[in-house]
């Protein structure tokens, strides 16, 4: 068996005026893993076959989302799960990335190259559940970014859908940073947050400025702290 039963590749605009934004692998073992390639939030994503998942940020050299509580096992999953995302203000600076022939194993997404700022987003589906993957394709993650590219990846298990969505305008959401910073989370929020008011609208408590940091928040960070600290 190949140690890649899938590899997936993000292509913004044509060559060569082109740029590789992702590439999103699956391992024979299950793991899950995204690389991205815009210079400033250059990175991997880690999503194991354990459930644990972090992010290394070659920004900073640093991994975040270390000690996060496992979610479920990607092999038998059931209905769906968002595994990763990134979101850009920026269009990619072009490198007339040309992109690969298809394979049994290998798909392409050609994207529109955006104007403004972009999101991208990885999903693992139920092997089957077309009807979640149609409905999360054609879900927006704020109502001034519409979803504008859409890959299925249906030949391996789980399904791996992927979706772009492009800014309409300059400030779709707002971005605050926070102090003191909390073991375990990147101190920002998004304002509103992806999907918020949707169907897919996250359940992890929500922050806004002026307000205490959530509960959750607190607990979390404090069971991350290595032992005697």
């Amino acid at each position: 068996m190949s140690k890649k039963p899938l590899e997936l590749y993000v292509v913004l605009g044509q060559p060569p005026g082109s740029a590789l934004a992702a590439k999103i692998w699956l391992e024979a073992k299950g793991d899950l893993y995204m690389t991205t390639y815009e210079k400033a939030l250059a990175g991997k994503f880690s999503y194991h076959e354990s459930g644990v998942s972090h992010v290394y940020s070659n920004l900073t050299a640093r991994r975040s989302g270390i000690g996060k509580p496992a979610g479920p096992n990607l092999r038998g999953l059931k209905g769906f799960r968002d595994v990763a995302g990134l979101a850009y203000g920026w269009p990619p600076d072009p490198s007339g990335y040309e992109p690969k022939k298809d394979t049994k194993t290998r798909r392409t997404l050609m994207a529109p190259a955006p104007v403004l700022g972009w999101y991208l987003k990885v999903w693992a589906i139920e092997p089957g559940r077309k009807d979640l993957a149609d409905k999360i394709a054609t879900t927006d993650p704020w109502p001034t970014v519409p979803v504008r590219a859409v890959l299925l990846a249906d030949l391996c298990e789980p399904w791996i859908l992927v979706t772009v969505s492009y800014w309409a305008n300059d400030h779709p959401y707002q971005v605050v940073y926070y102090e003191p910073r909390i073991p375990g989370r990147v101190a920002m929020e998004v304002i509103p947050r992806p999907y918020e008011g949707t169907w897919l609208e996250s359940s992890e408590p929500k922050w806004r400025p002026g307000q205490p940091f959530p509960e959750e928040w607190i607990r979390e960070a404090m069971e991350r702290r290595p032992p005697g600290t």
